[in-house]
């Protein structure tokens, strides 16, 4: 049935309106196709991209060959199209593409103006061109980056007739309009592609700056999909609420990827710190030899006796290898503070009255401390990471649909009983992707094999630490069951990648 002019603007208009709510450029490109198509009244419509050594086909369609290529993004497996054979521009598509012209044509095989028919491909399809409409695709900076092309445009018969003025103009406006709005999606990828490139370095960053952390963060990027992947199936067995779409999921990975990011602002020294001295320990070092030598001095010029000589020499000695056991030990010990107290009591008076310490109160503090390597100063320190965490990710402009990413990220650390940090929040105020972030940094931190200063713990000492934090309120216990299921399903979620990987 013939259409008015009218009812074809309305359709142009439905087309245009249907572009305009594309985000997927595969559907995009089937949508320009089969409406231009309908609009023109046609048999065949092929849409090309513009590529370095010519043009691509990315979506073809032929009614009476019942051929729909290019459906759901698939490759078409035919040869580019390409600019200049010879030296010369052979096809009418290519000239479209080169000099940003709408091409209309009676009869590609009887046109005075184009010599350069399409029959290499009419016998490649076993088709027929006649009639020929070529519109150039112009996005907002007037580049063309692909080309549209109708061939056969039908009347009512079916018979072919040349394509009208009308029919033109109409399908260049829903080109050019077709053109802006994939220059637009391509715009919102190189901005996910920049995001997602920051992510990348960012934790890249965190990851390398200490040998400490290894590939921590994108385990816990990792670990952290796997649940949310869990938390979907369980969502469909009906077993609970929360349910993570695609964007809510790579949201998760950013908050995974980025949640130490303030340890780029925590000194090494905190960061690396091994043992219970770290760095200090060469101070005592130094220190107890310099006090040997003045002993021996002190023997060889009659200022002390023999037996003296060796009772002092002996109690350094075994001083300073007291020190350098309780130095090395990470796990809880409590009996220690007596003893480090007498050695600190202790120093070397020289000859000029110099007093050299056995400890200073810094060195004693550190050899007191009960469990672990840090001091609560340096404790403090470390633990700001998650305060500094919020200040970087403030100042990075995530768009809407990214929002809540620091607010994941800066709230790891946090428990359900209130004794986490740095805000001590308390039960619902902790949102679950961060619940998800906090059981999977216990975990990782736990069973990791590239912690120099501890052995990795084994998968079940790790869920029974998990478990205790469970019964005393501090995770939730929900997490900590979908964690076990997703250790069970294998080890492979454990491997680093980048973050495209990952998502």
């Amino acid at each position: 049935m013939t259409r008015t002019f009218d009812e074809i603007m309305k359709t142009a208009l439905d087309t245009c309106i249907k572009i305009s709510t594309q985000s997927n450029e595969q559907n995009l490109y089937e949508l320009v196709v089969v409406e231009c198509m309908d609009i023109a009244g046609c048999d065949s419509g092929t849409l090309y991209l513009c590529r370095d050594d010519g043009l691509e086909f990315v979506n073809t369609k032929v009614l009476s060959c019942n051929i729909n290529k290019g459906k759901n993004g698939k490759k078409i497996d035919m040869p580019h199209i390409p600019y200049y054979t010879d030296g010369e521009v052979k096809n009418v598509a290519a000239h479209s593409a080169l000099f940003g012209r709408t091409i209309n044509i009676e009869d590609v095989y009887d046109d005075a103006r184009y010599k350069y028919g399409p029959g290499r491909y009419d016998d490649y399809m076993d088709y027929h061109s006649k009639s020929m409409l070529v519109i150039p695709l112009k996005d907002t900076e007037n580049d063309v980056t692909g080309v549209l092309q109708l061939v056969n445009c039908l009347d009512e018969a079916g018979n072919i007739i040349p394509f009208s003025a009308e029919c033109e103009k109409i399908v260049e406006v829903i080109a050019r309009h077709a053109a802006a709005v994939l220059c637009n999606l391509h715009y919102v990828e190189e901005i996910k592609l920049s995001m997602w490139s920051f992510v990348q370095a960012m934790s890249t960053v965190i990851d390398e700056r200490t040998p400490y952390n290894g590939e921590h963060t994108r385990k816990v990027a990792r670990y952290s999909k796997r649940i949310a992947e869990r938390v979907n199936v369980h969502y469909y067995n009906g077993d609970t609420k929360e349910y993570f779409d695609q964007v809510r999921m790579k949201n998760l990975v950013f908050a995974a990827m980025l949640h130490d990011i303030g340890k780029m602002v925590v000194p090494l020294s905190v960061m690396n710190k091994s043992t219970k001295l770290g760095e200090k320990l060469k101070d005592i070092r130094n220190r107890y030899e310099q006090i040997r030598l003045n002993l021996k001095i002190d023997l060889l010029e009659n200022r002390i006796e023999n037996d003296e000589y060796k009772s002092k020499l002996d109690y350094l000695n075994e001083a300073e290898n007291y020190i350098k056991d309780i130095n090395k030990r990470v796990e809880y010990i409590d009996n220690t503070g007596d003893k480090i107290e007498e050695i600190g009591r202790l120093c070397y008076v020289t000859e000029n009255g110099i007093s050299i310490p056995y400890l200073t109160q810094d060195e004693k503090e550190c050899l007191k401390i009960k469990k672990g390597t840090l001091t609560n100063k340096e404790r403090n320190i470390m633990q700001s990471h998650v305060e500094m965490t919020e200040k970087i990710l403030d100042n990075v402009h995530f768009d809407k649909s990214m929002a809540l990413v620091p607010k994941w990220a800066s709230a790891h650390h946090e428990m359900l009983d209130g004794s986490g940090y740095p805000k001590h929040l308390k039960g619902d105020e902790i949102c679950f992707e961060s619940r998800i972030l906090a059981v999977v940094d216990i975990y990782d931190a736990l069973t990791s094999a590239d912690r120099p200063y501890k052995q990795p713990m084994p998968v079940a000492d790790a869920f029974s630490i998990l478990d205790n934090m469970v019964d005393s309120g501090k995770l939730d216990v929900t997490i900590v069951t979908y964690l076990k299921e997703v250790v069970n399903e294998g080890s492979r979620y454990v491997k680093g990648g980048n973050i495209q990987d990952i998502i």
